[in-house]
């Protein structure tokens, strides 16, 4: 896989302080920036207000 979609989901709030992150494989990066855009489209959809999202696409080595 040539491409990497990177995903960081943090908590906004003070109390909380889990981060997840994910690397996702892609084969071009026309994939990953169509599935970095569903991702974010989709998210922006749950409305969440305490949580933040942070997708990157990344050319593997």
């Amino acid at each position: 896989m040539n491409w990497v979609l990177f995903v960081v989901l943090a908590s906004s709030s003070g109390s909380e302080k889990a981060i997840n992150s994910t690397a996702v494989p892609m084969a071009t990066e026309q994939l990953c920036n169509a599935a970095k855009e569903k991702l974010t489209q989709a998210y922006r959809k749950t409305q969440t207000p305490n949580y933040l999202l942070v997708t990157e696409c990344l050319q593997a080595r």
